[in-house]
């Protein structure tokens, strides 16, 4: 994927957004392992569930929301991954605080 909008009215398997170059896509239930596996850019949206980060992604911040399009917001708080860190990615990973209290332990980075 290098632009665009994906939206999944859902949940998404493993390997979501494997090798994206850009554009947003938004999985709005969970989503499995490996989300933005060897991502160069653009950005991933989990509003559920993600049963972990890959550790080529570090944590960089938290928003308390993020514009989806024109119109469409989610309201937060996320956590901000940037990666895919091997690929000198630039992709960022928004996921649900709320939803996904085990990666708190990665607030201790901030």
């Amino acid at each position: 994927m290098k632009k665009g909008l994906i939206k999944i009215h859902g949940c998404a398997a493993e390997f979501v957004g494997f090798r994206m170059h850009g554009g947003t896509i938004y999985v709005q239930q969970d989503c499995a392992e490996r989300a933005g596996a060897c991502m160069a850019d653009g950005r991933i949206i989990v509003g559920g569930l993600l049963e972990s980060v890959l550790p080529t992604f570090a944590i960089d911040s938290t928003r308390a929301k993020v514009k989806i399009e024109e119109g469409e917001t989610i309201e937060g708080p996320l956590y901000v991954f940037l990666g895919d860190l091997t690929e000198n990615g630039k992709g960022k990973l928004y996921v649900c605080k709320q939803k996904n209290p085990h990666l708190s332990n990665y607030e201790r980075f901030l």
